[in-house]
C-alpha cells in the first residue's frame, strides 16, 4: 500500500509541478513528442516505487521472518503491473491538474475510495452488491489480491493471470485517457 500511494502521488504532481514552475511550456518547445513527455514523466515514479517494493518485501522476509510462499519473479511482475496501473491513473490526475494541490486533492479523491474499496479494510463479499460492481474497476483490489496470494499461498498462474489481465486493461485505458487529456491540454 505505501508503493502505491508513493507511486500514485509521485506520479500525479509531475505534470502538475511543471505547469506550477512554469517550464511545463519549455517541455512543450522541445524537440519532443507528447508521447515522450509522457513516458519521461511515468518511468521516474514507477522506478522509485518499484524498488520501495522490493524494499519493503526485503524488510518483511528477513526483519518480520514472514516465509515467501510462491514465485519471487511472479510477485515482481504482479507488482510492476500493479504499479503501472496506478502510474497511468497518477498521470491522468496530473494531466487536469493546473498546481500541485490540485494533485494533491485528486490523489486523495481516488486513493481513500480506491484503498476503501480495495479489499483492505474490508472484504469485497461483505460490501452492498453497488460497491462489489465499483471495486471491479479499482485496481488496488486486483493487486491486494494478487500479493496476498503469490506471497502467502503460492497462487497459481491461472489465477495470477485472471487478476492481471484487468490491471493491464486499466494501465491501457487510463494512459490512453492521460494522453487524449494530455493533448487537448496542450493544444
Amino acid at each position: 500500500m505505501l508503493s502505491m500511494v508513493l507511486c500514485l502521488l509521485l506520479s500525479a504532481l509531475s505534470i502538475a509541478r511543471e505547469r506550477e514552475l512554469g517550464t511545463f511550456n519549455q517541455l512543450l518547445v522541445s524537440p519532443l513528442s507528447n508521447d515522450e513527455i509522457l513516458f519521461s514523466k511515468t518511468v521516474p515514479p514507477l522506478i522509485t516505487a518499484f524498488i520501495s517494493s522490493i524494499i519493503i518485501t526485503l524488510i518483511i522476509i528477513f526483519c518480520f521472518k514472514i516465509p515467501f510462499g510462491g514465485s519471487i519473479l511472479t510477485y515482481l511482475i504482479a507488482t510492476l503491473i500493479s504499479l503501472c496501473s496506478i502510474v497511468s491513473i497518477g498521470i491522468f490526475i496530473s494531466s487536469f491538474s493546473y498546481t500541485q494541490q490540485q494533485a494533491v486533492l485528486g490523489v486523495f479523491a481516488f486513493q481513500t475510495p480506491a484503498i476503501l474499496l480495495s479489499g483492505f479494510v474490508s472484504p469485497i463479499e461483505d460490501m452492498p452488491i453497488f460497491f462489489q460492481y465499483v471495486s471491479a474497476f479499482n485496481p488496488i483490489r486486483y493487486y491486494m489480491l494478487l500479493i496476498k496470494g503469490i506471497y502467502f499461498k503460492g497462487m497459481d498462474m491461472q489465477t495470477v493471470i485472471q487478476n492481471l489481465i484487468p490491471l493491464i486493461g486499466i494501465s491501457i485505458l487510463m494512459f490512453i485517457f492521460a494522453r487524449l487529456s494530455f493533448k487537448l491540454r496542450t493544444e
